[in-house]
């Protein structure tokens, strides 16, 4: 079953947004997880990111988001608020 994650994180400063955003970024294509399909930044405010991920399956998506959650908390980002959804995905359409 695919899985679909939206991650968003609200940060206490738009610098310390932009400096998750260049990090996260490297560390994720530097990641060794297997059935990592997509992922998406999108910065929705100066201090807000949205990060869309399509992953193989739960294990997958698991997997994955223990590896980032060691990476955040090694560097401490200054987040003011996360919230994480993340479903079966439905379908996906790209024109």
């Amino acid at each position: 079953m695919t899985i679909s994650r939206t991650d968003i994180f609200n940060f206490k400063s738009d610098i310390e947004c932009e400096k998750y955003i260049s990090s996260h970024k490297e560390f994720m294509k530097s990641l060794d997880v297997k059935g990592l399909q997509e992922i998406h930044w999108v910065r929705a405010t100066p201090e807000s990111l949205l990060i869309f991920s399509i992953f193989d399956s739960e294990e997958v998506a698991n997997q994955a988001k223990s590896k980032a959650n060691e990476w955040r908390e090694k560097f401490k980002f200054d987040i003011h608020d996360t919230l994480i959804f993340d479903g079966e995905l439905i379908e996906s359409f790209r024109k």
